[in-house]
């Protein structure tokens, strides 16, 4: 068992024309973040974290914890190489989109990376209908946890991008603690900076290697985030550790048909339970395409002379991503998991 962590300390910096940030540190005393070497707990209490037992230094961000290996692969599997690769390009990809936001001026504004959700016309009501420059975000969220509860849940996310989810259901529900996990820092940053919540913290991090005890939390979130994964098996494993029995998994990404139905095999043979499997692929070409000219207008700037690069990303109507929606050869599903077991 790991050592017990620390309590936090709130500390508020005031920022000019009326702006504040809000910094939470790390050890939540609710959570214990273990070293990705020898799975002993992590000391937090100063300004870097050191292993409690090989020793081993972890980096603090903005007063979240930096959770990667100091070589930033695992070396000993030569196949990672290339995942790394993989994982770079992810970062500069992010990293980039949160450079444009700033660059427009619209970052505050901007806490969704995702296609989003829009309803058919055979859903629209005026009573669905949510407000704000997040709209169809926001509508993705609801569809994938309807139906479970988070007050009271320690809830994770893993992906959480700019920390729209999180942060949206900490203003709409009462969840005990929330995690959102990210591999960018940039994005990481941004959320430590915009972060208001006292139950919310932020932690870099790799999803194939959640540096979390096992069946800490109640909840697992990731939206439109595991196809980035070079293993994402891996993930799924990490996923089913560190989730308590009956807790619940809400999934939601575009896959490959064929891949997809791998996925569904081997969640559904390390002990998940399906509760709910739905294609909402229409959903979100009709956002793709209702929300294409705000979109591009904030992410331009930041990909100069790559519009074919930043059209692909946002699914614009034409491009590979959307027409691979389109024909039916990609599918996007939310999935609704519980790890069986009795619950805590």
């Amino acid at each position: 068992m790991s050592e017990p962590a620390l309590s936090y300390t709130l500390i508020i910096v005031i920022m000019g024309k009326g702006g504040y940030t809000v910094e939470f540190r790390w050890p939540c005393e609710r959570v214990v973040l273990n070293c990705l070497t020898c799975k002993a707990g992590v000391d937090f209490s100063h300004s870097s974290g050191t292993c409690t037992g090989c020793g081993q230094h972890y980096r603090v961000l903005d007063g979240a914890p930096v959770m990667l290996e100091e070589s930033g692969h695992r070396a000993e599997q030569p196949i990672l190489s290339e995942a790394e690769s993989q994982r770079q390009a992810v970062r500069e990809m992010f990293t980039t989109i949160n450079h444009s936001l700033e660059e427009q001026g619209v970052s505050r504004f901007s806490t969704f990376i995702n296609f989003g959700y829009e309803p058919l016309e055979e859903e629209e009501s005026s009573a669905d209908r949510h407000q704000g420059v997040n709209e169809s975000s926001v509508r993705m969220l609801q569809e994938v946890v309807k139906g479970f509860e988070l007050d009271g849940r320690d809830i994770l996310e893993v992906g959480c991008g700019r920390g729209g989810n999180v942060n949206y259901i900490c203003r709409s529900s009462k969840p005990n603690l929330a995690v959102g996990l990210d591999l960018t820092e940039a994005n990481i940053s941004f959320c430590q900076n915009n972060n208001r919540y006292e139950q919310l913290y932020f932690c870099v991090g790799d999803a194939e290697q959640l540096p979390f005890e096992r069946e800490s939390f109640d909840v697992i979130l990731n939206v439109e985030s595991s196809h980035l994964y070079p293993d994402v098996y891996a993930f799924y494993r990490e996923v089913y550790r560190v989730l308590k029995p009956g807790g619940a998994f809400l999934y939601a990404d575009a896959l490959d048909v064929p891949v997809f139905k791998a996925c569904m095999e081997q969640l559904e043979g390390m002990g998940f339970e399906v509760v709910l499997k739905r294609d909402i692929t229409e959903n979100v070409l009709r956002s793709c395409k209702t929300s294409l000219k705000n979109r591009y207008a904030a992410l331009s700037r930041g990909f100069q002379e790559e519009e074919d690069k930043i059209m692909n990303w946002l699914a614009a109507p034409g491009t590979a991503k959307y027409q691979d929606m389109f024909t039916g050869k990609r599918t996007f599903h939310i999935v609704q998991l519980v790890k069986r077991g009795n619950s805590v």
